[in-house]
């Protein structure tokens, strides 16, 4: 580095180069880090530091990689200029003399503008902690504790008597994962937080410690929320905290009025009790009430008492209605009186149930009270989910409550999820909705929300499509829809040929302007219903994701092809396809050879193709037609294998393909896949070549074993702008010798970018790698092994 009376001399000079060559100083010095250009680094933070460069802009993140040399690094911290707002540590990038040099900074009032730090997850850095949560400034406004950072109870203390002390005052958002602390001082931390703080992220079971000890860390908690310390708190994140009814009345009574996010997803164990004492707050609508309450998740909360029964044999008792599926003991007062006590803020409610209640209809009680707030404008809801993420935990609305709930919705909702009846085996049971009169009746002419943008139906059955896709708003963006397999298995699914057709005549009325997004999950679908669907897919369409079951999929793509010929129809980016099987294909062919040339994404899940659809394929790809490509998503059985007595050989497909990827390409993704040594070559010359060169993401699960010489051919080839790498396979483990040169490289810095790494070098299900242990990992950024 040069010395600074040689920079004295030469300064103007100096000044001038810097000023050409960086326009923007946090790119400058990010780039010069990569590089590992450790006296440019040094030179630009010199030169912010002594005068202001303002072609430059001004220095306001650093973050800090493990693959740079720690002891360059602590050096050139000292020249860090006190315009530093952010920094941001990866994976066991800190040590004790970076700590050290950032406290030295701190103390002369280098870190006076520091606003937020990014913790890393490291296993080895309770010194380095203790050194770092010395030196947080009064200024700081974010603090983030990720997974990993095993920190000891000395140095929690440090930033306990920091916040205890008042030096903590600005900050706003803190977020500790529970693997970062140690259960003899989560109390502590409860009773130290600062005045100012607006966000607090206590999610994922026991942030609190042990189940001996958790119940008083609550308390802690509930006493920092009484003395109103905690008054401006706005958003409080307690999902899956797994809370008992004694630990829920240690807080909820003192939630402050500040209070605009709530979520308490998860709490499968809380009482009625507890559930009064949230009640209460709710309905309370003096200046002590929870009034500028926006956000509610209650997702996965018992306020119910429920117990789950089946029938005998539901796989071959098709006849069984859901109703003798599932049954609800008790009552449903505790639903009832927290809906009612909804405040008039309320913009995003989450009611989706438990886990296992599939089959069980949503309370009539309570929705009717959630109906009647709806129809007094007393509850403007932008966001209403009454359905989990899976079918097994779902509310469904019977055809009673559809009658009530649907044509009720306030005209402010913007995005609805809801599931229809179906059994507890995921079954439609179709029964009431048969007849569509009295809901077409209770809808007149009014559209479905009003001013819905985004909308998701589970399990559509009957003749239920027919009633409210005509009514969808014009305002949608963005449509997801299943339909279930009926319990008596017609080939049609539960959903009637008059369903698709209203879908399809919706579309071709022309006036969702804005519809960009949908994605169908079906177990059939009959050839004419797929057609007149297909062929009025509106223009506007950017994504759209289909999902079939592989024995029942749909079998007619032609209509889909004709579709993509039309003129305007430009803006189309994702395709995803999953559950095509190679028996039930028909179409397929047309569909991959007038693929837009538009698309960044396209994704072939769980999906068998014959050989005149990969040719297809290939030629878009040899014509240049797929040069926006951004994304390609291979999960398909056979592929790249030769020819077997059953299957016609993929092995030249696989090398065409790779060898013609586009350059645009950023994430590759093969699964089930069994290319053998050529088109491994084929993929190690595309990347040789340099054809690879944006490439982010590689991940690759091979159905089959990893040969030594099949990852010699592309493995020393990988680019160097990988983000993600992941390599595994069926059987033994990868061959460590093959991969002994790309740990080198890595652990070189090689790798600049690469945040996540994953190598199956062990057996499925065993501990341990022997000599390629998580140490030999240390630079990746986000380690996941």
């Amino acid at each position: 580095m040069p010395s600074a009376s040689d920079l004295q001399q030469s300064w103007p000079i100096v000044k001038i180069v810097l000023e050409h060559l960086v326009p923007d100083a946090d790119a400058g010095l990010s780039a010069a880090l990569r590089c590992k250009n450790y006296s440019f680094a040094w030179l630009l933070l010199y030169s912010l530091k002594r005068e202001k460069l303002e072609a430059c802009g001004t220095l306001r993140h650093v973050e800090f990689s493990a693959f740079l040399d720690r002891k360059k690094m602590s050096i050139l911290v000292a020249f860090l200029p006190p315009s530093i707002r952010s920094l941001r540590f990866f994976q066991n990038s800190l040590n004790e003399e970076i700590a050290k040099s950032l406290h030295g900074l701190q103390r002369t009032g280098g870190l006076s503008a520091l606003k937020t730090v990014d913790f890393p997850p490291s296993e080895q850095n309770s010194a380095a902690a203790r050194t770092l949560f010395a030196c947080l400034p009064c200024s700081l406004e974010s603090l983030k504790v990720p997974k990993g950072a095993n920190i000891t109870v000395d140095a929690w203390r440090v930033l306990e008597e920091k916040m205890e002390e008042g030096e903590m005052e600005n900050l706003t958002d803190l977020s500790i994962h529970p693997d970062a602390l140690e259960d003899t001082q989560a109390g502590g931390i409860a009773l130290s937080l600062p005045s100012s703080l607006r966000s607090l992220d206590v999610s994922k079971p026991s942030f609190f410690g042990s189940a001996e000890a958790v119940q008083k860390k609550y308390v802690y908690l509930g006493q920092r929320l009484e003395s109103a310390h905690l008054s401006g708190l706005e958003h409080l994140n307690l999902s899956f905290c797994n809370l008992t009814e004694v630990e829920a009345k240690s807080v909820f009574p003192y939630f402050p009025p500040s209070l605009a996010s709530l979520d308490l997803s998860g709490s499968e164990r809380l009482g009625g009790s507890a559930w009064e004492e949230l009640r209460k707050r709710m309905a309370d609508s003096t200046e002590t009430g929870l009034n500028s309450l926006n956000v509610l998740h209650l997702s996965g909360c018992s306020l119910q008492k429920v117990e789950i029964t089946f029938p005998q044999n539901p796989l071959t008792d098709s006849s069984v209605p859901a109703s003798v599926a599932s049954a609800i003991t008790g009552d449903e007062s505790t639903l009832k009186d927290v809906i009612d006590s909804l405040p008039p803020s309320l913009e995003v409610l989450d009611l989706s149930p438990p886990r296992q209640t599939t089959g069980r209809t949503f309370p009539p009680q309570s929705l009717k009270r959630l109906t009647d707030q709806f129809l007094d404008g007393t509850l403007p809801l932008q966001e209403l989910v009454l359905m989990g993420n899976f079918f097994f935990n779902d509310y469904s609305l019977s055809y009673e409550n559809a009658v009530s709930l649907l044509p009720s919705l306030p005209s402010s909702l913007k995005k609805l999820s809801v599931s229809f009846s179906v059994s507890s085996l995921g079954y439609s049971d179709i029964g009431e909705w048969s007849d569509p009169t009295r809901l077409t009746e209770s809808f007149g002419v009014r559209p479905l929300g009003g001013s819905l943008e985004k909308l998701s139906l589970r399990s559509v059955v009957g003749t239920c499509a027919s009633v409210l896709f005509p009514r969808l708003s014009a305002t949608l963006q963005s449509l997801s829809f299943t339909v279930p397999m009926s319990a008596q298995g017609v080939p049609g699914g539960s959903l009637d040929p008059e369903g698709w057709t209203a879908l399809a005549e919706r579309f071709r009325r022309g006036d969702m302007t804005r519809f960009s997004e949908m994605e169908a999950d079906v177990w059939s679908i009959d050839p004419e219903s797929a057609s007149i669907l297909f062929s009025a897919l509106p223009t506007s369409l950017k994504k759209l994701r289909i999902d079939c079951d592989p024995f029942m999929s749909v079998q007619y793509w032609s209509a889909f092809a004709e579709r993509f010929k039309t003129r305007g129809f430009d803006r189309f980016r994702e395709l995803v396809i999953k559950g095509v099987s190679r028996r039930f294909e028909v179409g397929m062919a047309d569909l991959m050879q007038e693929l837009p040339g538009s698309l960044e994404k396209l994704h072939l899940l769980d999906t068998s193709l014959q050989t005149k659809s990969w040719q297809n394929l290939v030629k878009k790809l040899e014509g240049g037609g797929l040069g926006r490509l951004r994304s390609l998503w291979l999960d398909c059985p056979f592929f790249g294998v030769g020819s077997t007595n059953n299957r016609p050989s993929t092995e030249e497909i696989a090398k065409a393909i790779f060898s013609l990827l586009p350059a645009s390409l950023e994430s590759l993704h093969l699964s089930q896949t069994q290319v053998s040594l050529s088109g491994w070559e084929a993929l190690g010359l595309k990347m040789q070549s340099g054809g690879l060169v944006g490439l982010k993401e590689l991940q690759v699960s091979e159905d089959g074993p990893f040969a030594e010489e099949e990852l010699n051919v592309f493995v020393p080839f990988l680019p160097r702008s990988l983000e993600t790498l992941s390599l595994s396979n069926t059987g033994k483990p990868l061959p460590r010798s093959a991969l002994t040169p790309l740990i080198d490289q890595i652990k070189n810095g090689e790798f600049p970018d690469l945040r996540k790494l994953s190598l199956q070098l062990c057996k499925e299900n065993s501990e341990g790698s022997g000599p390629f242990s998580r140490s030999l990992f240390f630079g990746l950024k986000d380690f996941e092994f």
